[in-house]
């Protein structure tokens, strides 16, 4: 099981300043044109997936993101993990941009996504987070100890000598867990991170989010379709619809504008 810690209340962490500071953050892609569009000399216009994103996320904060497929998420935490630039705005992650310092920065920022495809199959789970552990520039000996924390944090440490390709997705998914946590990043992006996981792989994932947050200190972003994930760990949900926030608070006052989202997209797919 993931591992974590009571929670007392006098660890839990005051937010500071921003861990992640967006401002008007806007992205915008470029459509390839057909052969057909060039023979007529046209161009598809672009398409703007990110329109004016703003908000901020303290130290000890977890603030999530619900919206119907294609409403920018993925997007927006692939533009704050650094991996696409945004057309216009400002995002800072601990007060620089996540591209800053030729890609120093971006060791600062653990990132797990529901679709992971970096990890070999053929080197167990061990060495897999040995092998990123090498690419955080982390010396032998703090190496190996935080590759052990991150399994055991995970629930791998039983597993951790198995080839990665005989885990299953559950397990999988934990080691990307693992490795985001194994340089001991100051803010998370969480991606449908529980996805594969069973319910009581979901729990634990649930009390793992909160000892990162109340007891370290870490800023998580977490993006779910699962509502009741967002309502047990989540200080504050943002609903993005066509790429812009439409609502901003606790989730039972953003829950209503939620369904009333997903009750349209729904009724646009059955027309």
């Amino acid at each position: 099981m993931f591992q974590a810690g009571e929670l007392q209340p006098e660890a839990l962490s005051p937010a500071g300043r921003p861990v992640l500071r967006l401002h008007e953050v806007c992205k915008t892609f470029t459509v390839t044109p057909r052969v057909r569009e060039l023979l007529r000399f046209r161009r598809p216009p672009p398409v703007e997936v990110l329109r004016g994103i703003s908000f901020e996320i303290g130290a000890g904060q977890i603030v999530g993101l619900i919206g119907p497929n294609g409403a920018g998420k993925s997007t927006l935490m692939r533009c704050v993990a650094g991996l696409v630039v945004p057309t216009s705005g400002e995002l800072l992650v601990d007060g620089s941009a996540p591209t800053a310092g030729g890609g120093t920065q971006r060791r600062r920022i653990g990132w797990v996504s529901r679709e992971d495809r970096s990890f070999n199959l053929r080197l167990t789970g061990r060495e897999n987070l040995a092998f990123f552990a090498e690419l955080a520039q982390m010396d032998g000996g703090s190496r190996a100890d935080a590759v052990a924390d991150a399994l055991a944090r995970v629930g791998l440490m039983k597993q951790a000598d198995r080839p990665f390709r005989t885990y299953s997705s559950g397990m999988r998914q934990r080691l990307s867990m693992g490795r985001a946590l194994i340089a001991d990043p100051v803010l998370l992006l969480l991606d449908e991170a529980s996805t594969g996981l069973d319910p009581g792989r979901r729990e634990s994932f649930k009390r793992l989010c909160l000892q990162l947050a109340k007891e370290q200190g870490k800023a998580i972003l977490i993006a779910s379709h699962d509502m009741a994930e967002l309502e047990a760990l989540c200080d504050t949900v943002h609903l993005l619809d066509g790429g812009r926030v439409v609502a901003s608070g606790g989730f039972a006052a953003v829950a209503a504008a939620a369904d009333a989202v997903f009750a349209r997209e729904q009724a646009e797919e059955e027309a």
